[in-house]
C-alpha cells in the first residue's frame, strides 16, 4: 500500500529536482487528469491520499515539495555544532482518526503509562517561568472557550 506513495513521491521529487537543478524552473506542460489534487504530503495529505485511492477508488495526485511524506516533524542541525533539534508535531491524542492513521500504516504506538509530565507556566513575552501562577478553574476555562467559540 505505501509502495505507491513512495513511487509517487520519488517521481514528483525527481521531476522537481530536475526542473530546479540549475536554480531555475523551466516551464513544461504536464497534463494530469485526476479526481482530486492533494497539496501537501504531511500526515493529513498522506492519509487523505490513501483513503481516497485505496478505500474510495478515487484517482488522486499528491504534490509534496519534500522527498518524503509524513510532514511536520523535521530536524534542524545547528551550524558549527553537533546539536540537532527535532521540531514540529511530536505527539498526538490517541483517538479516532489519529489511531486509525497509525494502524493503517502498521506503525506501533506505545502510550507511556509511568511517565508523569510536569506543567511549566511560562510568560510568553519574556520566556521566564511564572513562579506564583495560579491556573484558572475548569469552569472559568470552559466559559472562556465558549465565548471564543461564539466569536469564531
Amino acid at each position: 500500500m505505501t509502495r505507491w506513495i513512495n513511487i509517487l513521491v520519488r517521481s514528483l521529487y525527481s521531476y522537481v529536482t530536475l526542473a530546479t537543478a540549475e536554480g531555475k524552473i523551466t516551464p513544461k506542460h504536464i497534463e494530469l487528469i485526476r479526481d482530486v489534487a492533494i497539496i501537501g504530503g504531511g500526515a493529513s495529505g498522506t492519509y487523505a491520499a490513501v483513503r481516497l485511492r485505496e478505500d474510495l477508488n478515487t484517482s488522486i495526485v499528491l504534490i509534496e515539495s519534500r522527498p518524503n511524506l509524513g510532514g511536520h516533524t523535521s530536524t534542524y542541525h545547528i551550524p558549527e555544532t553537533n546539536i540537532s533539534v527535532d521540531y514540529g508535531v511530536q505527539s498526538y491524542i490517541p483517538h479516532g482518526p489519529a489511531t486509525d492513521f497509525f494502524t493503517r500504516f502498521g506503525i506501533d504506538t506505545v502510550i507511556p503509562t509511568n511517565q508523569r509530565l510536569t506543567a511549566l507556566n511560562i510568560d510568553v513575552e519574556t520566556g521566564e517561568e511564572l513562579e506564583d501562577y495560579s491556573a484558572p478553574s475548569a469552569n472559568a476555562a470552559n466559559e472562556a472557550l465558549q465565548r471564543w467559540l461564539a466569536i469564531t
